[in-house]
């Protein structure tokens, strides 16, 4: 089973994932206001968002993340689960990136273990 891992609840996952809060934007579409991480690794995100997405749409996304806020990391995603977050507060949205740049996967990694580690 090597290069995956697997999470407290019996979950596979290929990379590594992170608890992390960081927005993000959905470009295009009608996707609402206030999306941001629950977590993040170098394959996909949790992200929250405010409205509804389609499971399977492709969707552009700017992440802010704290290693660089100013210098937001763009990739495009496929929506591979989705469900109401509860209380009115959105939809939660799993995604996959889409053939991701290798600088972009090496910069998520980045922050994924300075986010690790920071806890440490």
């Amino acid at each position: 089973m090597t290069g995956w891992s697997v999470t407290e609840t019996g979950e596979r996952r290929a990379a590594e994932r992170a608890q992390l809060r960081t927005s993000v934007e959905i470009l295009g579409g009608d996707h609402g206001e206030g999306a941001h991480t629950a977590n993040l690794s170098a394959t996909g995100a949790l992200l929250l968002v405010q409205g509804e997405v389609r499971l399977g749409s492709e969707l552009r996304l700017r992440f802010h993340l704290p290693d660089d806020p100013d210098n937001p990391l763009e990739l495009w995603a496929m929506a591979i689960r989705a469900e109401t977050a509860g209380s009115g507060t959105g939809t939660r949205v799993g995604v996959t990136f889409i053939m991701p740049p290798p600088a972009a996967v090496e910069r998520i990694r980045a922050v994924i273990y300075e986010s690790i580690h920071a806890k440490s």
